[in-house]
């Protein structure tokens, strides 16, 4: 068997790790993209990426029934040819997340009114670094010229792919987010059913999170939420907005335990889910400043006292 052979047969195995990898990021964009309700789709990659590129406008053309383009990038980044994105939906696909003419054409989408979505391998991408250095340096901290000097990239670069300060923050809180639901919410909710063993599940793989390292400041959001209270502006409202989202699916997983008669009777699912959350995000501040793993063990035993009795 060639080696071509043998990585086609890899192909279904890929497809379904990366699904259940994936699974609640790939829920939100279809429905993002089932409420946009896009007229065209414009799909734009480079290099390797455009063979997938060109095997996804096939199954968007064949299976949604919807007109596919592939997209130059010179039309924006060299003629500055204005272009209308209105109604479209615009699909970059990059390796590395780095290109910087394919964030200029998602960039100009995105400011067009087209809806954007991209694929990429987020571990490698600068934004990663981006969130890991917020956590110990703050989300004022994060520049363009402090990305540049962390990853390496030429300044320039990076300004091309985010254009501002403002922009890099919350490209950065976006990508944090990410891997917080690949890291802690994807495991609970592909793994275990609604109900109290989803709810334990979610705490677990939040203190695992924690346990782990994932960023060397602990939990992105305790952090940010930390720095970016009393303020105003978009950099905190999409902290915000992502915090009370977590605390969201805690009550919500919380009140499908109750409903299933997994909790002692007369549970009151809103101060459950309230103080789940104070112990864990006091966890992670207490864990990662004294780099004290039983603090962690002592959470899980406590968490369990919570949901179980």
């Amino acid at each position: 068997m060639t080696i071509m052979a043998a990585e086609i047969r890899q192909v279904p195995a890929v497809v379904r790790e990366q699904l259940g990898s994936a699974g609640a990021a790939a829920d939100e964009v279809a429905r993002a993209i089932e409420q946009a309700r896009p007229g065209w789709v414009s799909i734009v990659a480079r290099g390797t990426s455009d063979h997938a590129a060109i095997y996804a406008r096939y199954l968007i053309e064949t299976q949604l029934g919807w007109p596919v383009g592939l997209a130059s990038p010179s039309v924006t980044t060299v003629y500055h040819a204005p272009t209308d994105w209105s109604n479209g939906l615009v699909l970059a696909i990059s390796q590395s997340g780095r290109s910087p003419d394919l964030v200029a054409v998602v960039e100009a989408a995105r400011r067009g009114g087209a809806l954007t979505v991209a694929v990429t391998n987020v571990p490698d991408s600068p934004l990663e670094q981006a969130a890991a250095l917020a956590t110990l340096e703050g989300l004022d901290g994060i520049s363009i010229a402090r990305l540049a000097a962390a990853t390496g990239m030429p300044k320039s670069s990076v300004y091309v792919l985010f254009g501002s300060k403002e922009r890099l923050q919350l490209a950065t809180i976006d990508a944090a987010r990410t891997s917080f639901i690949t890291h802690v919410i994807t495991p609970a909710v592909t793994t275990t059913p609604p109900g109290r063993q989803r709810l334990l599940q979610l705490c677990d793989g939040y203190l695992d999170y924690v346990e782990q390292r994932i960023f060397p400041g602990g939990c992105f959001f305790v952090t940010a939420s930390a720095e970016m209270g009393g303020r105003h502006g978009p950099v905190r409202d999409r902290v915000a907005f992502y915090q009370r989202q977590w605390r969201e699916l805690l009550l919500e997983t919380a009140r499908d335990a109750h409903d299933a008669g997994e909790l002692q009777a007369g549970t009151d699912t809103e101060q459950l889910a309230f103080e789940l959350g104070v112990i864990l995000a006091g966890t992670n501040i207490a864990a990662v400043l004294h780099d004290d793993k039983t603090i962690v063990n002592r959470a899980r035993e406590a968490i369990r006292v919570h949901v179980l009795t």
